[in-house]
């Protein structure tokens, strides 16, 4: 069994897309709506939350188990934190990264507060713009409309976006309608996964 673990609507978003991936494998997800959005809280809650959502999904039989959280992943990688059988959405971004350094186009990224102040301080990722969006997660979670929110706050914006926050994959609709082109980290972590074979 495979144990994914999210804040709020972000968790189910990215189960839907692993069930179609790996229609043959049980999953049980953590959605951690109670501390929902991860990006808005300190690191060290962020970390203690990604713990506790770990030992949980352990003791309900998971033997391999996704941080499906952009914001958490980072987190993760911050505090040193290893373990064989979790996997986290670090290296797809860090791939999506080096990749495009050999295109000559502009990557940008859609992120949640604390997701852009790692990035803003890291050295290991670069992106042309970094667009900390830090009440897009909770206008999704309340299934608002959000095609005049990106409107105006993309406004100018040229380039590739990619999407850092497993919410806004609910947005991707309204980003082709603002034509721009975009890439969603977690479709690219599954297809890396499937690829791989590590859920085989």
């Amino acid at each position: 069994m495979i144990g994914i673990f999210d804040s709020g609507l972000g968790g189910k978003f990215f189960l839907e897309k692993a069930q179609k991936i790996f229609p043959n494998e049980k999953f049980i997800l953590f959605q951690d709506s109670e501390f929902m959005p991860y990006g808005n809280k300190s690191k060290e809650k962020v970390f203690e939350r990604s713990l506790f959502a770990i030992d949980f999904l352990k003791s309900q039989g998971a033997k391999k188990i996704i941080c499906a959280c952009n914001t958490a992943s980072l987190v993760l990688d911050f505090f040193g934190f290893n373990d064989s059988c979790v996997f986290s959405l670090f290296e797809s971004l860090k791939n999506i990264c080096v990749l495009n350094e050999k295109k000559d186009v502009s990557l940008n990224i859609l992120c949640t507060k604390l997701t852009g102040e790692f990035l803003i301080n890291s050295s290991t990722f670069a992106f042309h713009e970094i667009i900390p969006l830090s009440d897009l997660a909770g206008i999704i979670e309340e299934k608002k409309l959000t095609f005049d929110y990106l409107k105006d706050n993309l406004n100018g914006l040229s380039g590739v976006v990619l999407l850092g926050c497993t919410h806004f994959s609910a947005i991707k609709n309204d980003l082709a309608d603002l034509n721009f082109d975009f890439i969603d980290v977690c479709d690219v972590f599954l297809s890396d996964f499937k690829n791989k074979g590590v859920f085989l």
